[in-house]
């Protein structure tokens, strides 16, 4: 009986197709072409059709693998580790929130001469801050370590690109609302500029690492046009609004309009 990476590997070549190319033809990175070939992961099962339709062999001669021989077909969903996963985000989450509501109030007894007290919330909120991103970084690398050594992953990418998907969308008000304190235009568009291009490119790469590969350049360009649309909303906000205006009402809609067609896209990885 041969193993999966096995025949993956050998159709493939036969075929004289690079990983790259099979990639394209499945919607999906050539990395992952990569990990199947190493057998560090196994496809989708979604992906089970069309890739042995590719591979020019029968689902039953894919299905007849080694790895595959194993219940693997019926696995449940483990529960278990996603509950976990959301309890350890809520509570990273919750040190972030936590950490940004104490900072300006410790600074704030600072100027008041109430150094003492005002330094000692400065710290604690550091700490939390720390704390939160330690709690966050490690709680991502376990769950995504864990699951995607399952069979089927959707269940488990759906959470862990939802979930990520928020907590950059919070960055990104936080980092936003940090830019109004540049009182210089050209400086705060150069920042604006280089946040919404960071934040792009982290939601594009979660996307593509879980949720789907967009290989429609139009969509790519949607997306970019809703970007350059909303940085300018934001900075004309920013020159004829109030600070709290844009803080309250044009940094959230900013965020709306980037974040939409993420949020609607459909699992095809």
């Amino acid at each position: 009986m041969e193993q999966l990476k096995t025949i993956i590997l050998e159709r493939r070549k036969t075929l004289r197709l690079t990983q790259k190319e099979l990639a394209q033809k499945l919607n999906v990175s050539d990395k992952v072409i990569s990990k199947w070939e190493t057998g560090s992961s196994l496809p989708d099962i979604t992906l089970i059709n069309p890739l042995a339709e590719l591979l020019g062999i029968t689902v039953s001669e894919l299905l007849s693998a080694k790895e595959l021989s194993k219940p693997v077909l019926n696995e449940e969903v483990n529960l278990k580790i996603i509950t976990k996963f959301k309890v350890l985000y809520f509570i990273a989450l919750g040190l972030f929130i936590v950490s940004l509501l104490i900072f300006p109030f410790g600074n704030y007894l600072v100027t008041k001469n109430e150094e003492a007290i005002g330094m000692i919330l400065i710290v604690i909120s550091i700490i939390f801050l720390i704390s939160s991103i330690i709690t966050y970084l490690v709680n991502n690398v376990w769950f995504r370590g864990l699951y995607t050594k399952y069979f089927y992953r959707k269940p488990y990418d759906l959470v862990f690109y939802k979930y990520n998907l928020v907590v950059i969308d919070i960055v990104s008000i936080t980092l936003y609302a940090l830019t109004l304190m540049v009182n210089h235009l050209a400086f705060l568009l150069i920042i604006a500029i280089i946040i919404s291009t960071i934040i792009f490119l982290g939601k594009h790469k979660l996307a593509k690492s879980t949720m789907y590969i967009f290989k429609n350049r139009n969509q790519l360009l949607f997306i970019i046009a809703l970007y350059l649309i909303s940085l300018l909303i934001f900075i004309i906000s920013y020159l004829y609004g109030k600070s709290w205006m844009t803080i309250f009402f044009t940094i959230p809609l900013y965020i709306s309009i980037t974040s939409y067609k993420f949020y609607r896209l459909d699992y095809s990885n």
